[in-house]
Order: C-alpha cells, then structure tokens, then sequence
C-alpha cells in the first residue's frame, strides 16, 4: 500500500546529512511521491513547504549528483501549483530555486542551461503575475536622475557575485542616482559599510519565508518609489517580485546563467555577449557591462605560509597549471586538450580544484595517458592563493572563466582561453594573443607558453597591463548613463497611448501569423 503524505513527510524529514546517503533511494523516493502530489489535497501548505525545503537542502549542501534525476518531477510540479494563495508562493519559489540550482550544477552550456530553464520559469512567471492585484505605477520620470533600487542576494564583501553591485553602485551615484540596497538574503557589515560611504541606503529585509521577503521589499519599495529595480539574481524571489511588477522600469544584470523569460523585463546588463532570445530576454533594452575592474581587490596580499601550505598539499616536483570553480565547467573537449598539454610537456602537471560533482573527471583521469599528472582537489580553494601556485590557467569551456579569470590576470599569470560562441563578450577581458579559435591553437598556445620562458615573460606582462588598464576605464559612468537613459525612455514610449496601441497591433499580427 502506497505512503500517505504524511508519512512520506514524516520519513524525509527524519532523514538528513550522511544518513541521506546511506538510504538515499527511499529519501528520493519520498521526495519524489511528496512533489508529485495534487496540490489541492495538501491540507497543511506550510508542512508541505518545509518538507521540500528539508529534502532539497540536502542537495544544496552535498552536491550530490543524483539531484539531476529530480529535474522532471521539480518541473511537472511548477505546471501544478498556482501562486493564488499566499502559502503557495512559498512552495513555488522553493520549486523555481530548486530547478534552477539542479540546472546550474549540472549543465555544462549555458544553452543547454537556458534550453533546461526557460519553460518552467516562464510557467512560474506566469503564475507570480497573477499573485498580487496589478499594480498602477506610474511611467518612470520624463528625465533622470532616478531612483534605483537593486535587489540583491549576496551583499557580501567575499562573494564573487556581489562584484557587478561593487563596480555599478559608485557610478550610480557618481551621476546623482538615488541608490537603495534591498538585502533580501545575505549582507554582510563590511560590504554595507562600503555601499553606505558611497552614500548608498541599504535595507537588510531577508525574512523566514519567501513570501515574507517579498512582502517586505513591496512594503520598502512603496515608501521609495524606485523608478528603476535592478536584480543581480534570476531565482525564485526576483521572479516573483519583477513578475508583479517591483518597478516601472526592471532591468537585469546577468552575471551567472543568463536564462530569465520573466514578466515585465525591460532591459539587460548582458555580461556574456548571450543571445538574448535563447535567454528568453523578449524585447529587452541590452545594456553594456564595461564598468572598471579592482585590480587590488583581485590581488590581495597572501602569506608566503598560506602559500605554501597549500602548495604542500599538491604534486611535488613538478610545474603546475591548472584552473578552479565549478565542476560542471569542465567539460570533455577541455580535458582532451589538456592531455595533450601534459604529453608535450612532460615536466608540467595539472591541478583542478573546486565544488560539484568530479565523477567524470576521475574517469577521464583514470584512462588518460597523462593521468598521473592530473589532480583534483574537491573542494573550495581560495583563488588568491592557487594564484601564486598556478604558471597558468586553463580556462573553462564552453562556460568560461569569471572572477577566477580576472584574479589569474591580476597576479600576472596568462590565461589561456579558447572562444566561447555562448560568451563572445568575455574575449575583451582576455589577451587577445591567447584567445585560441581552435582546440589545437588552444593546445599550442600553451606548450609554446610553458616551453618558451620569453614567450611566458611577454604573457605575463601583458597580464599585468590588461588588468591595469581594465581598472582605469573612465567610460562606464556616462555608457550607464546613456543605457539606463535609453532603457527608460523606451519604456516611457511603450507605455504610452501610441506605444500601446503598436504593441496590440503587434501582438495581434503575431496571433494571425501563428
């Protein structure tokens, strides 16, 4: 006889941590019988709720691989829920922020990322929409400066992806913006103190529960009137916020996976170069990303002893190159080629570290010629460290390098990289002599690095002078200007009589093409 849900709950909840691996067929098991349900005979959402969280925060923890096989039931499940209710808001941003992570951790393309993404958070965006009574906002102001409120996950002063807000929030303000903060889950008191000095207001107002935080940013932004909401995240919460419209203007700044077919979308920091329509990006204005790096954020000092701790911990008596970040990103062509580095360089090895599943890496490991002078360390290590251990990175493809590209740079170590069609805007922020259009040029641009000491000397140099004047941009404040102006303007144009009435006629000669 099949579990009741309660029992089903009773069961995943009582399970946890390492006990999850043990019996992990009857915790997905369960998992899988309490997504499936019929919404309509959950009696007790917040239990429902909470036993979702329990078994998907097991897989936010232990990365474990087998996550990838609740990808089908976690979407069916987004198909099934409605956001009417306020409790079913809770239970539909913990399906989006689950999918998402499931995608984000395991697919190696940022197309097939997108592919995986678009239907379930267009279901959902749908579906957020209809949460909350549309709002009448007015259209955003004739002229700027404007009042700009950015949502923000990770306010953080040690998270990668707080560097867009770091670089953007001083030109906002640099051209009299008003800028609010909205934290809506982490904040640390370093990184607020920097934003509140650049006069910046930050409003920490992560809650319990989803539905909560959103509540509390709606509350905050009806005392602000932000003209513009910029988010820095396309999960749950800013699905469900831009969905019922936070602001008369919403822009994205897409500095992870870029896929979001969210409602009310006007414009986009498009950071990858990604093609807009397979992000499910619609009309939306692009913006441009040039804003200046910080080249002693990115090569801070490190002790000669953390140095060589780490160091400590690696192969010995070798050379080493190598790359660091996400697992996912390392893909078999990329592996291939670094084969053949190692077999023309016999006296250099290579060093892997990061978070995810390695699975795959370890089999090419263990049938590779050059095996022995492969290592994978799975777990985090700091950049700033591998930095100073590292003659060279890899870099990562079809996903190529971030903030890990940009710390190699700032120690003068080159990155070598081959052209990614998914993120062509990435090749300004490398040597343009080590931007490889082929898996063999990828290949020979290294050996020649690692066997020509002039040629690795004119690299490095020229490491150093890219961050150097990447750090010395002093275009940005007036492009953000000109794009947040031209952004704005649009939408003051589609929102008024004329622009409404080319959108019906656009919308219905798209209705009678179909």
């Amino acid at each position: 006889m099949p579990q009741t849900l309660e029992a089903d709950i009773l069961t995943l909840t009582s399970l946890g941590g390492d006990a999850v691996r043990e019996r992990h067929d009857e915790f997905a098991s369960c998992l899988v019988r309490i997504l499936s349900v019929d919404p309509a005979s959950v009696e007790d959402i917040d239990s429902y709720k909470a036993a979702i969280h329990h078994g998907f925060s097991y897989y936010y923890w232990k990365w474990d691989p087998r996550a990838a096989d609740l990808y089908e039931v976690t979407t069916v499940a987004i198909t099934r829920w409605d956001a009417d209710v306020d409790q079913c808001i809770n239970v539909m941003c913990e399906l989006v922020d689950f999918v998402f992570f499931l995608v984000w951790f395991s697919e190696e393309s940022n197309i097939r990322q997108s592919e995986r993404l678009i239907q379930p958070l267009r279901v959902a965006s749908a579906k957020f929409a209809k949460s909350a009574p549309r709002r009448s906002l007015p259209r955003p102001a004739r002229k700027g400066p404007y009042r700009v409120a950015w949502l923000g996950m990770f306010v953080q002063s040690d998270n990668p992806m707080s560097t867009a807000l770091y670089q953007i929030a001083p030109a906002l303000l640099a051209s009299d913006h008003q800028l609010d903060v909205y934290a809506w889950r982490f904040c640390d008191d370093a990184f607020r103190s920097y934003l509140e000095a650049k006069g910046a207001r930050v409003h920490e107002l992560a809650h319990a529960t989803p539905l909560e935080t959103i509540l509390a940013i709606e509350a905050r932004s009806r005392q602000d009137h932000p003209d513009i909401a910029i988010s820095d995240m396309n999960n749950g919460i800013p699905t469900a916020l831009f969905s019922r419209r936070l602001a008369p203007v919403q822009i994205f700044l897409q500095a992870g996976m870029p896929a979001w077919p969210v409602q009310h979308l006007d414009g986009v920091f498009n950071s990858f170069g990604f093609d807009p329509q397979k992000a499910g990006w619609g009309d939306a204005q692009m913006l441009r990303t040039n804003a200046p790096w910080d080249g002693a954020a990115l090569d801070p000092a490190v002790a000669e002893t953390e140095i060589a701790a780490e160091r400590a911990l690696l192969p010995k008596g070798i050379r080493l190159i190598g790359s660091y970040g996400r697992f996912s990103k390392i893909t078999l062509p990329y592996l291939e080629a670094v084969e053949k580095i190692l077999l023309r360089c016999p006296d250099v090895g290579f060093a892997l570290g990061g978070t995810g599943d390695a699975a795959h890496i370890r089999t090419f490991i263990a049938n590779s010629a050059a095996g022995s002078r492969i290592t994978v360390e799975e777990r985090y290590v700091s950049g700033h460290v591998w930095g100073h251990i590292l003659e060279l990175m890899l870099d990562t493809w079809p996903v190529t390098g971030g903030i890990a590209a940009r710390e190699m740079l700032a120690k003068s170590k080159p990155v070598v990289t081959l052209h990614s069609e998914e993120m062509p805007a990435m090749d300004l922020q490398r040597d343009p002599a080590l931007v490889a259009r082929s898996w063999e040029g990828f290949v020979d641009m290294a050996v020649h690095l690692l066997q020509n000491k002039d040629a690795y000397g004119e690299a490095s140099a020229r490491a150093g002078a890219l961050v150097r004047r990447l750090s010395e941009i002093r275009t940005f404040e007036q492009e953000l200007d000109v794009d947040i102006e031209r952004t704005v303007q649009r939408v003051r144009s589609k929102r008024s009589f004329i622009g409404r009435l080319n959108s019906m006629v656009g919308r219905v000669a798209s209705h009678k093409r179909k």
